[in-house]
């Protein structure tokens, strides 16, 4: 291997070992010639499920008639995502929280009565479904309701497809830098991902310009899934001549 070969492949590592916290005792790379690359893999889609949080809440004269209101509130709510084709597997509720309320009127501390909230999930697995049953919701009496989480029904089919392309991406620069440099690439020391499958969201709502209703229906807009790889390529060695 020639010298200028050996000095800008060192270069190469060096540069690209930077972009990790790695001390030099902890870094256990090949002795033969290698480059390391970074794989990013991108895809794009619109989210088919949603996961909607609400909370039910209510003060009285005690904890019994707080958590009355609050039960009959909640079995409204159920009755709503039921309708929606919600099977109750998907509704979940949280414990229930209850603290006595207090209020200050002239600087004196006055009792109000007793505060009984309880959480409810609802995994929406049409989001078509979502402003009726947001709208369904609101009727029912909840007393606040949660910005909605985006997902996706087949999240790992989707992570593997994002990773597939970070890998095709490795694979190329690797391929692209070693046929720069006059040589080839020999195999694979180490893959390593550097991020998993992270999601981040370009528009969580949008308003749909095509309703021409009153109150526009909201519709998901496009999410990315991400996935990010470090991958040591070995190089082949110059064959010496005898």
């Amino acid at each position: 291997m020639s010298y200028r070969l050996k000095v800008v492949i060192a270069i190469l590592t060096f540069s690209t070992v930077q972009f990790f916290p790695t001390t030099a005792a902890e870094y256990l790379g090949p002795d033969q010639p290698h480059i390391i690359v970074h794989g990013y893999g991108q895809i794009e889609q619109i989210p088919d499920k949603a996961i909607i949080r609400f909370e039910v809440s209510a003060i009285d004269n005690t904890l019994y008639l707080a958590k009355e209101s609050v039960d009959k509130t909640i079995a409204k709510a159920i009755k709503v995502a039921k309708k929606e084709r919600i099977d109750e597997d998907d509704i979940s509720a949280s414990k229930i929280n209850a603290s006595p309320q207090y209020d200050w009127q002239n600087k004196t501390r006055v009792y109000k009565g007793e505060r009984v909230s309880r959480q409810v999930e609802v995994n929406l697995s049409d989001i078509k479904r979502y402003n009726s049953l947001v709208d369904g919701l609101l009727l029912s009496g909840i007393s606040r309701l949660q910005p909605v989480e985006l997902g996706f029904s087949e999240q790992k089919k989707l992570e593997n497809k994002a990773l597939t392309l970070a890998l095709d991406d490795a694979k190329l620069k690797a391929k692209t830098m070693a046929e720069h440099l006059g040589t080839e690439v020999d195999g694979i020391f180490q893959i390593a991902p550097i991020e998993h499958g992270s999601i981040v969201t370009r528009m969580a709502m949008q308003a749909s310009a095509e309703s021409r209703d009153d109150k526009a229906p909201l519709k998901p807009g496009k999410q990315k899934i991400q996935q990010q790889i470090r991958v040591i390529y070995l190089l082949k060695k110059e064959q010496s001549v005898n």
